[in-house]
């Protein structure tokens, strides 16, 4: 899969790269890159064993663990 967005459920990471003072704001609506995305999707199709499939676009999904999910949170996920 190449994801096209993300979840960030995690806690205890910085929340920042910047630091000393530093602002800034970025986007995040579309937080891939969408010619990265492109090439990746067109180099893994061309290189994936038999049977299998990728998908272009998805969500990744970042927790902390180790974490153990409701059924109902699963589904949510």
């Amino acid at each position: 899969m190449v994801p096209d967005q993300f979840i960030d459920r995690t806690k205890n990471r910085p929340a920042t790269f910047f630091n000393e003072g530093a602002v800034a704001h970025v986007t995040m609506g579309d937080p891939f890159c969408t010619n990265l995305s492109r090439i990746l999707s067109e180099i893994g199709e061309k290189n994936i064993p038999g049977g299998r499939q990728l998908h272009r676009g998805g969500t990744y999904l970042a927790m902390e663990g180790p974490a153990f999910s409701t059924r109902a949170e699963s589904n949510l996920y």
